[in-house]
């Protein structure tokens, strides 16, 4: 037996546009309370074995709870932290100076916990205000030659399904 759908007939759809948006990215961050996301890389002039910034900007509108924040490496990088050997230790979170990178902005700008893969770097916070705006540059190294691919950074609350904004980064 075999089965065959077919439409012979026109299809009409009616539909009414009232807004139409300019920048879907800026949108749709917009309407998940996210302020500012922004991720950069600097690659031009760039060659192997050279050392350079990654860095991100967030904020968002209302305080969130439990928001984790995925900042990923170009694919013809790496994160010097993943080659250089890991210390070890207990070391309080909080602290900025035991991070393999740096952060600006108010004290809620320091993660409650990180963690560095080789594609990328997680920021966790317990609590992420609205108030403040955050900044964070870490070192990353040329590895391949090429044009370098990367994801959308993302942030969002961890128990909740919705993403609350990701950003396309940008080339320097």
């Amino acid at each position: 037996m075999t089965f065959k759908r077919m439409c012979t007939k026109e299809v009409i759809a009616e539909a009414n546009l009232t807004y139409v948006p300019k920048d879907i990215i800026a949108t749709g961050n917009e309407l998940h309370n996210v302020t500012l996301l922004e991720e950069a890389v600097q690659t031009s002039g760039v060659t192997i074995g050279d050392l350079s910034q990654m860095t991100a900007a967030f904020q968002v509108a209302q305080d969130a709870r439990q928001v984790a924040i995925e900042l990923f490496i170009p694919s013809t990088f790496k994160f010097l932290e993943t080659i250089k050997k890991q210390q070890q230790g207990q070391q309080n979170p909080r602290d900025r100076s035991a991070y393999p990178f740096t952060v600006n902005g108010g004290r809620e700008c320091s993660p409650t916990h990180r963690e560095i893969r080789y594609d990328r770097l997680f920021l966790y916070y317990d609590t992420l205000k609205a108030s403040d705006r955050c900044e964070v540059s870490i070192q990353v190294l040329k590895a391949y030659d090429g044009k370098p691919n990367i994801m959308p950074a993302r942030l969002r609350e961890m128990y909740q399904t919705t993403v609350w904004g990701s950003a396309t980064p940008k080339f320097k």
